[in-house]
């Protein structure tokens, strides 16, 4: 019965002590006030706030001693005079960090707490200078991520002008930080749309995209997120350049869409044509029988039966793969050619060709053929846009490693929304067009490694700008 209660005793006892140690290891690990261990003057352990206060890890302040934190003046060697002497002690002491900073501390020391270790808990003996610290600390802190972050951050007030600018965002923006902080923030982002009082009014989160045109003429794409009151009052505004992605998705759904109709092309062509070459030649055997004079209809026939099959070759361009041989050639002599086979063609709509050839041009790597199949559609183009006839401007130049052909016409120019649509399938200004002239075009100018650059305005004409890398051999 003796021994049942002493067991029963023991285990309570236990459990309360468990308990308890539950309790202290809590509040050792949770309090916000810097608490450490010490044995032979060597750190054996420190709570998170300790680590935090001195800026170390755990790891780093078991390799240190406790000494190592303190100045050595007359008010710490009278702490721990009367700590080994009385076993607690209480006192004013100077705290010096790992950087050499210091500042007073009152501090709370107890000998043979746990095991033959020693407790030591830390009180800032002035909390303004512990917070000037940490504030310092954070400031730092945030003065490195907003200055070396990838992404442009704009800081504004609730007057709405700009604070502050990290180095991307003067970047991205093309922007002289000298005058544009103190502008307002809707300066840069006038295309949002966004009011002064809809921005005030909004809380928590903004976003959405805007345009912007650098100095250097190029029209960049943002993408912007807005954080309201983030601070202090202010707002920060992160920037992002999706311009190239939008350029990339572009290419990747007229790719998605050249590849649709090819696959599409194949097909309609080879169909269409065996009935064509029927038609073409019933047409040609009835032209000789018919007694009658009905020869104005067998042209129309005729020239629109070749106008389908010019069709159908365009197709069948676009839908496989072209077997390509590369020569060095002169682009002046290919150009040259060309405005002969179309020399007539301009005199009966009333059209000069105005040219302007560098000298001593650097050969180019192409394919003769195509590249005067794509001179042919664009001087064409520029023809048909011109019916009251005028000039026609042809300029081949050399631009750093490149060979710029210039086609420029008087016709009646294009608004920005048609020029994004050029090259296109199907997509064309003329009433009888197909879209496919100018499709096979941008086609083989890729083929080529180059591009095509399109300027026009309203009223005032259109040039086609066609780059060319030079021969690389040359």
């Amino acid at each position: 019965m003796n021994t049942s209660y002493k067991d029963k005793s023991i285990h309570a006892f236990s459990e309360i002590l468990a308990e308890k140690e539950k309790l202290f290891d809590t509040f050792y690990k949770k309090t916000s006030d810097p608490i450490l261990f010490w044995q032979e003057g060597m750190i054996i352990s420190a709570n998170p706030a300790m680590c935090k206060f001195i800026g170390c890890s755990h790891t780093d302040l078991q390799k240190c001693k406790i000494d190592d934190f303190f100045y050595k003046d007359s008010a710490y060697y009278a702490t721990f005079h009367e700590l080994y002497n009385s076993g607690a002690a209480e006192g004013e002491v100077v705290f010096s960090y790992p950087d050499g900073e210091s500042i007073p501390v009152f501090i709370t020391l107890k000998l043979n707490v746990i095991a033959n270790g020693h407790l030591a808990i830390f009180h800032p003996a002035d909390s303004h200078l512990y917070r000037e610290r940490e504030l310092a600390e954070s400031e730092n802190k945030f003065r490195n991520l907003f200055e070396g972050s990838r992404e442009g951050l704009v800081l504004w007030n609730e007057r709405f002008e700009i604070v502050e600018m990290n180095p991307s965002a003067v970047q991205m923006l093309d922007a002289d930080e000298e005058t544009i902080i103190g502008s307002p923030i809707m300066d840069l982002c006038n295309v949002c749309q966004l009011e002064r009082q809809q921005l005030k009014d909004r809380v928590g989160r903004t976003s959405g995209t805007f345009k912007l045109t650098q100095k250097n003429g190029i029209e960049k794409t943002f993408e912007f997120s807005t954080l309201h009151n983030v601070f202090s009052k202010l707002n920060v505004t992160a920037l992002k350049d999706i311009s190239e992605r939008l350029i990339l998705e572009e290419q990747l759904r007229k790719s998605e869409t050249l590849h649709v109709l090819g696959e599409l092309a194949a097909g309609v062509a080879h169909e269409v044509r065996n009935p064509l070459t029927a038609l073409k030649g019933f047409i040609q055997l009835l032209e000789g029988s018919v007694q009658e004079d009905f020869s104005m209809y067998f042209n129309v026939i005729s020239t629109e039966l070749e106008r389908i099959d010019s069709i159908i070759n365009e197709f069948l361009f676009l839908s496989k793969p072209q077997a390509l041989c590369f020569s060095e050639e002169d682009v002046s002599n290919i150009m040259k050619q060309t405005l002969d086979l179309l020399s007539a063609q301009a005199v009966l709509h009333n059209i000069q060709f105005i040219t302007q050839f560098s000298e001593n041009l650097t050969k180019i790597t192409c394919v003769p053929n195509q590249l005067k199949k794509v001179f042919i559609n664009m001087i064409k183009n520029a023809i048909e846009v011109m019916p009251n006839g005028g000039f026609i401007k042809i300029h081949i130049e050399r631009i750093e490693e490149h060979i710029k052909i210039s086609i420029i016409d008087q016709g009646a120019g294009m608004d920005k929304e048609k020029l994004k649509k050029l090259g296109e399938p199907f997509y064309t200004t003329k009433e009888r067009g197909t879209g496919l002239g100018l499709m096979v075009t941008y086609k083989i100018v890729e083929e080529h490694s180059g591009r095509i650059e399109v300027e026009s305005e309203v009223g005032k004409g259109t040039s086609f700008n066609v780059y060319l890398p030079v021969s690389q051999i040359s």
